[in-house]
């Protein structure tokens, strides 16, 4: 039995999969660059979120394990904890978002939605037959949402 896949094939699934993380790059750049000249903090962590897309896609794309590295200087119990006590980090509540919140928020608001919806693809794609459970990157993607709702919190308890 011949298991070697066409090339076709392999377009097809780069196509579906990991088209999800050109979008995530997509709007990390584009969200970077409209907060350039903003707010440094956003900038900098932008640049951690990115990093970390590219580990991801890169421990995929090779077939190799992703290790946890930090993310705005936080690892993953320290993300949770922080994401889910915006209060108390930041002493504001959990923000419903708002056109009053600004472009910058919004932006990232809806970058964090497009990691989510990576992270539950990626999940229900890494669980299809023939396919090897990676939940180093389900993981990986949980803590990018994290700190991007980090991120976007700052932003509004600064404002």
């Amino acid at each position: 039995m011949n298991n070697k896949r066409t090339w076709i094939e392999k377009l097809s699934d780069f196509i579906s999969g990991k088209g999800f993380y050109l979008v995530v790059l997509i709007c990390v750049a584009a969200i970077a660059l409209s907060g350039w000249y903003l707010v440094q903090g956003v900038r900098d962590g932008l640049g951690e979120v990115l990093e970390q897309v590219h580990l991801v896609l890169g421990a995929e794309v090779k077939d190799q394990p992703l290790e946890e590295v930090p993310i705005l200087g936080m690892d993953q119990a320290r993300l949770r904890q922080v994401s889910h006590n915006v209060k108390g980090a930041f002493g504001i509540d959990h923000p419903i978002p708002s056109w009053e919140m600004g472009e910058l928020a919004l932006r990232l608001n809806t970058l964090r939605t497009q990691v989510r919806e990576t992270e539950l693809a990626a999940a229900v794609a890494f669980e299809a037959p023939g396919e090897t459970p990676r939940p180093d990157i389900i993981r990986a993607l949980n803590r990018l949402s994290s700190a991007v709702y980090i991120l976007f919190c700052k932003l509004l308890a600064e404002k």
